[in-house]
């Protein structure tokens, strides 16, 4: 998704880009479909790929490149091969995870030797880099996902999409792929603690299960029977206009325990809905528990109860945590204050 938006805001402000990727996926299939340049190949293998390696040095060939960006490390087994002769282009890795694996020996510090910078998420995320790769502090930048606040504003909010929750309860939304590591089995706890409190709210999860990993979405369905939460929970499923759905959230919550960005958040910022969200990975550096949200420790049931009963009991406590989340979201995360950071990096003007 990331590689796509940027290739197309690339285009979009009259740079030459191309996407290299591997052959009939979704993201060249995208690509296409959005009128943009594709190099399809091939990967056989994790390390040194010789048909993507000559395929990418047929590309660099034929039209004088400025720069290179990855969004995975792992393809620096053929792209730094393939920039052999290559000096002047710049390049640029972006690391969309925590990396778990100390990598400092002799073949990884030769890869990353050829690296002019690498993109972290946030300052976190910074530290799991430099603790585990072979790339020096000052070669690593801080470089956030950004938010477009056109697409995402509290103007979308929907009252056509609140009307099916009852518009007198809070509504709580969830946006995630169904997934057994996201805490959404806590998040149903969680629901069930806060139907025996007597707070009035509605709980709806947006998204659709794992492509090739099945099951999940059922095992919920039979977690909500068992906790006897079929007034109260709703699986909403995939939405495209997922931009009005978020702005309609009277609270957002994120239950995944390990992420290292969450742009769920910042689209609920940019969407003036307040977050409660869990603090693991990199999401303390996004979210400052009663500052411009709710944190809570990674799965804690309890916790992550009393933080949206707190706000079911405090209309005032959701609108300045909104309030701060939407002016954060203006000017730290806004597409133009970020783009502008990443055109620098890749030596553009």
């Amino acid at each position: 998704m990331v590689a796509l938006e940027t290739a197309q805001r690339l285009a979009a402000n009259g740079f030459q880009v191309s996407t290299v990727c591997l052959t009939d996926t979704p993201l060249a299939r995208e690509l296409k479909a959005a009128g943009l340049e594709v190099v399809e190949t091939e990967r056989r293998h994790k390390y040194f790929a010789f048909k993507a390696i000559r395929d990418i040095r047929t590309e660099l060939k034929r039209r004088d490149y400025g720069s290179v960006l990855v969004h995975q490390l792992n393809d620096l087994w053929q792209l730094v091969p393939a920039l052999t002769g290559f000096k002047k282009i710049r390049l640029i890795g972006v690391a969309h995870t925590f990396v778990g694996i100390r990598k400092k020996d002799f073949l990884h510090s030769w890869i990353y030797g050829r690296v002019n910078a690498l993109v972290a998420l946030t300052s976190l995320h910074r530290k799991n880099l430099t603790d585990h790769l072979p790339v020096p502090e000052a070669r690593v930048a801080v470089l956030p996902n950004s938010i477009d606040s056109e697409k995402f504003q509290p103007a979308r909010r929907s009252a056509s999409f609140r009307k099916s929750y009852e518009p007198t309860a809070l509504l709580i939304g969830v946006v995630s792929r169904l997934d057994e590591n996201k805490g959404l089995r806590e998040t149903l706890t969680s629901a069930a603690l806060l139907r025996d409190q007597g707070v009035d709210f509605k709980l709806t999860i947006v998204g659709k299960e794992t492509a090739g990993e099945l099951g999940v979405h059922a095992a919920l369905e039979q977690e909500i029977d068992r906790l006897d939460l079929k007034k109260h929970v709703y699986l909403a499923g995939h939405h495209s206009d997922i931009q009005n759905v978020m702005a309609s959230f009277d609270v957002l919550l994120m239950p995944s325990p390990a992420e290292t960005f969450g742009r769920v958040l910042i689209e609920a910022m940019a969407s003036g809905v307040p977050i409660v969200a869990s603090g693991g990975g990199g999401v303390p550096d996004i979210v400052q528990d009663g500052v411009n949200g709710l944190l809570v420790k990674p799965l804690d049931v309890p916790a992550m109860t009393e933080a949206l009963k707190r706000y079911a009991q405090s209309p005032d406590l959701r609108r300045r945590m909104a309030e701060r989340g939407l002016q954060e979201a203006k000017s730290i995360y806004e597409t133009r204050v970020v783009e502008r950071r990443l055109y620098d990096l890749l030596g553009l003007p």
